[in-house]
């Protein structure tokens, strides 16, 4: 067990190894960008950046979650465009971030509960939405809301999406919120070939999956290997879209693509990453946006877009596409 729980801290530290690529983010959020905290959190509250949506309301609304010890605002560039596309935006900053003093080598029970504080968060603002909302001058549509998140965040989404997670002795649990319509997942939840309920990493397993049934879109890169030393391979992270149940399950990887340039962060001095990064962000924008306006508001058009074969001619060479519809 003691080995198991050394891979857990070791893997999700590794996930984290590029926060610095947001270290001036806070200075340079957003114009326009709101901060506000939501009570009752730990320490102090669960501190929120809005980004108000575009033209007239209600909005649907999308929550973002970080990657370990990562900050809100260096998701930016990646959620600017769900806001100007008319979706109220929501990023808190989890208590695990550097941003708030979380240490940079945190112990495996520091991750567990930084990791059960995170579905807490998530849940919290959830119930919050619409005085949230408000903070920005903004209408929410009732019950359209969209998840997702980052590495660390997109492990917190699967979990309010359903999937199990074996918190210890290899029991089960759920964290399953029915509210959000759709999940949006960045670098998902890894598990290794023959993970099973009693030795799962990060607390899922092969078997955890059964339960994903809503909408879901999963997108990597083909070199997210978590570097530096990082020993998991993208196809570790593959495994809630492929074992998941069919109907609306979508896949894209970015050919080169690393952990961190998956979401649009490159380090400034490495022109080679800052394309792949920028390369990303311009196919992140052209299949999250369609599966955000079908999925949460509604859109069949969007949906029927989806399907259809213009998605697989995006960025023809550098990313494929694939879906599960059932």
């Amino acid at each position: 067990m003691q080995s198991w729980k050394h891979s857990l801290r070791r893997r999700l530290l590794l996930a984290g190894t590029a926060l610095a690529f947001g270290a001036s983010a806070r200075a340079e959020a957003a114009g326009g960008s709101v901060w506000t905290t939501l009570a009752g959190r730990p320490d102090g509250g669960l501190p929120v950046m809005i980004l108000p949506p575009a033209g007239a309301g209600p909005h649907p609304a999308i929550i973002f979650s970080h990657g370990l010890g990562a900050r809100a605002e260096a998701f930016t560039p990646l959620a600017a465009p769900w806001a100007a596309a008319g979706f109220l935006v929501l990023l808190p900053e989890h208590l695990d971030s550097l941003a708030r003093g979380a240490p940079r080598s945190p112990s495996f029970s520091q991750l567990t509960h930084y990791a059960l504080l995170r579905i807490d968060d998530i849940k919290a603002m959830l119930t919050a939405l619409s005085g949230l909302a408000a903070e920005a001058r903004a209408e929410i549509v009732p019950g359209a809301v969209g998840l997702g998140g980052h590495s660390f965040g997109a492990w917190t989404a699967a979990a309010i999406a359903g999937a199990t997670v074996y918190v210890r002795a290899g029991r089960g649990r759920s964290f399953a919120d029915p509210r959000p319509r759709a999940f949006l997942l960045l670098a998902g939840p890894p598990v290794p070939p023959g993970a099973n309920p009693m030795h799962p990493f990060q607390g899922m397993s092969n078997a955890s999956f059964a339960e994903v049934t809503r909408p879901l879109m999963l997108i990597d890169g083909t070199h997210d290997d978590a570097p530096p030393g990082g020993s998991e391979s993208y196809r570790e992270r593959l495994a809630v879209y492929a074992l998941s149940p069919p109907g609306n399950k979508y896949l894209a990887l970015e050919r080169n693509g690393t952990h961190m340039t998956t979401v649009g962060l490159a380090p400034a001095g490495d022109a080679g990453l800052v394309a792949i990064a920028e390369r990303a962000l311009g196919d992140l924008k052209a299949l999250s946006l369609p599966f955000w306006r079908g999925f949460v508001g509604g859109d069949a058009q969007s949906i029927a877009w989806l399907n259809g074969p213009q998605p697989l001619t995006i960025d023809s060479g550098y990313l494929t596409f694939e879906r599960r519809l059932g």
